[in-house]
């Protein structure tokens, strides 16, 4: 949010080409901040999950910490799932087979490639289930969203006293953007909680299916 102010405000009192550098600047900070968010969601929602306790002065430290690692995972993995995805069937493969290194390279701490070969081992034979899995939850969020946002258009529209077409066709107010800014605050951790939790559900089976593997060959 603070981001967005200032660019607003940088934008109202400032000449065009110091805007601009303003705008590049806060879209920077803007993508730290996510980064350093994101990592301290994963890790909020993996302590909570496991109902241990945690150290709330080192969370933002540690987050911050992560936050270069994750971005560069973050990177990576939409890297190989566009390439991936000029042949198809591979980008799909990679988008399940990777879609856990992100979040791998925040909970172990571990460098890129551990990351990446750690969820291509927990995802080894459960791509179906996986991937049902992503789609019914990326389905369930967007439709959630949409609600949302169209409720909020409505509302918008009925204060405003125009009709929906109206409010869609023409330029978004201040008061518009800000309550689209606020609601994509809110929504953006979902997407990052369901993603964590499914890598702790698939992380489990995996450690109990090594567990049943190591015990059969003895």
């Amino acid at each position: 949010m603070v981001p967005f102010v200032i660019n607003l405000l940088a934008f109202i009192s400032l000449n065009a080409d110091t805007a601009r550098f303003v705008e590049v600047l806060t879209s920077g900070i803007q993508i730290a901040l996510f980064f350093w968010l994101k990592a301290v969601i994963i890790i909020l929602t993996a302590v909570e999950h496991d109902k241990k306790p945690i150290n709330t002065r080192l969370l933002g430290t540690v987050s911050w910490y992560l936050a270069l690692p994750l971005l560069l995972a973050s990177f990576a993995y939409f890297i190989l799932v566009t390439i991936g995805m000029l042949a198809i069937i591979p980008g799909i493969l990679f988008l399940i087979w990777f879609c856990f290194a992100p979040t791998i390279i925040v909970l172990k701490n571990t460098t890129l490639s551990n990351a990446f070969r750690d969820s291509r081992k927990i995802t080894r034979g459960k791509e179906l289930p996986l991937i049902w899995r992503i789609v019914v939850g990326v389905a369930v969020f967007t439709t959630i969203f949409m609600i949302v946002l169209v409720l909020m258009g409505f509302l918008i529209s009925a204060l405003q006293g125009i009709t929906l077409q109206m409010l869609l066709t023409s330029p978004p107010s201040l008061a518009e953007s800000t309550l689209e800014y606020l609601l994509i605050i809110a929504f953006a951790p979902i997407p990052i909680i369901y993603n964590t939790l499914l890598y702790l559900d698939f992380n489990k089976t995996a450690a109990k299916q090594i567990k049943i593997d190591k015990s059969d060959s003895k």
